[in-house]
């Protein structure tokens, strides 16, 4: 197995505080291990999927850390958006007892201060000596640290997290711009991303299992930040149509609007069908 890398990803505007943040991260692995090999990366979710640097991430053998400014979430389903397979971690919980060479760690920069940010690092850390002990092979060729490159502009477009997906098609049958397309296993995949209307967010809002992300709104279950927090249709007294952004027009509104309606609709009959159902099943059991 090959060493361990850490991958920072840059923040769309990338500025002073989030630069320093990065530099403290460096200086602190660099002090434990001399050898770690450190990678800057342009904002992913910006990255044409055959760019360089996408590319390089693809082909990487050794275990990831991944830090970044979005959601955890979001950057995972970002590898399988670019088709990167890996086996996925978080630092939310006890350290994991063994790293394999496609194991990614992934921790979000914009929501731990500077004091979160140590035990983060010292989890990571001993996964490390754990795995590889305090030195390494030097089987890598690559410099200590690098600038990763690739053709970048600014997106949006959906994320699936096929960890909560259930296949249920809602997003392909919801959305007006052809985003989504379906894979032969029937499951939904984003095909034309470009295709997407900036800031409109309307499909994650009918996803029953709120496996869409885009990672940059506002709204934390939407941005893949929050799964426990329900985002409220009538938010700050805005109605659903308040919602959509200012680039689609009234035609598409109108659409989005009635589609998003009938959808919670069919919903609520779902779910009183299903309380029927319980009712009956625990009645016969009764009787």
């Amino acid at each position: 197995m090959n060493d361990p890398f850490v991958l920072l990803i840059h923040s769309r505007t990338n500025s002073a505080s989030w630069s320093e943040r990065e530099q403290n991260i460096l200086n602190h692995l660099a002090v434990r291990f001399p050898r770690l090999r450190f990678a800057g990366l342009p904002f992913l979710y910006d990255l044409d999927p055959e760019s360089n640097a996408v590319q390089w991430i693809r082909d990487r053998k050794g275990p990831l850390l991944i830090f970044s400014f979005i959601s955890d979430r979001a950057v995972f389903a970002l590898l399988d958006f670019f088709e990167i397979s890996c086996k996925r971690s978080a630092f939310s919980g006890e350290i994991p007892v063994s790293v394999s060479s496609d194991s990614v760690f992934c921790s979000e920069l914009s929501v731990l201060s500077e004091e979160d940010m140590i035990p983060v690092l010292e989890k990571f850390s001993k996964c490390v000596e754990r795995t590889f002990g305090s030195e390494f092979s030097g089987k890598n060729s690559d410099p200590l640290f690098f600038e990763l490159s690739g053709d970048q502009e600014e997106r949006w477009y959906p994320l699936l997290d096929r960890d909560r997906c259930a296949g249920c098609l809602e997003c392909l049958n919801f959305c007006l711009f052809g985003v989504y397309s379906v894979r032969e296993d029937d499951r939904p995949f984003v095909l034309h991303p470009n295709e997407c209307r900036n800031g409109c967010p309307a499909c994650s809002r009918v996803c029953p299992e709120e496996a869409i992300i885009f990672p940059l709104y506002d709204d934390p279950m939407i941005s893949g930040r929050s799964a426990q927090e329900k985002l409220a249709g009538n938010k700050e007294g805005k109605s659903v149509r308040d919602l959509f952004p200012d680039s689609l027009g009234e035609e598409e509104k109108d659409l989005l609007e009635s589609r998003l309606f009938k959808s919670k609709e069919q919903k609520n009959d779902l779910d009183s069908e299903m309380e029927r159902l319980i009712e009956d099943t625990e009645k016969l059991i009764r009787d």
